[in-house]
């Protein structure tokens, strides 16, 4: 059921989003929206809609770019369309987001540890981080060392 959006004319896009957008209005009782949610959307439309929604919660926080491109592993483009999305087109999101302002904030750990140093990408160090099946044999070498040395 899949289609694209280019091949839609401007019509037929404004009836599809308004039967979108009144159906969403409509709903009343607090558990609605989840079963229309998991009803209605893929499990990648979800997640789409929920990484857009971190990111736009984290930048109302306050967060950097390269902390939320880090912990969130996006795209400086996925980052900049969120940014300018917030500003411009709806500058009352903010006020809908108040429940969250008040939660304690969950993203002080880094989501991988791998990637928890920077080093230098052409030092010998960044080089044996980033590529350690090329330095097989130094990673080999330096754990018999520590290891004969205790």
């Amino acid at each position: 059921m899949s289609i694209k959006t280019s091949q839609l004319t401007k019509n037929q896009r404004g009836i599809i989003l308004k039967a979108l957008y009144s159906t969403v209005e409509h709903l009343e009782q607090p558990g609605s929206a989840t079963v229309f949610i998991n009803t209605f959307l893929t499990d990648s439309e979800k997640i789409k809609l929920g990484r857009r929604i971190l990111i736009a919660q984290m930048i109302l926080s306050g967060y950097p770019q390269p902390e939320i491109r880090y912990q969130l592993r996006i795209s400086p483009n996925t980052f900049t369309k969120t940014r300018k999305w917030l500003e411009s087109q709806i500058p009352d999101y903010a006020t809908a987001l108040k429940e969250f302002e008040n939660k304690p904030k969950k993203y002080s750990q880094p989501a991988d540890t791998r990637y928890r140093f920077h080093y230098d990408p052409f030092t010998f160090q960044g080089m044996r981080t980033r590529y350690p099946m090329h330095f097989l044999f130094f990673t080999l070498a330096e754990s018999l060392l520590t290891k004969w040395r205790r």
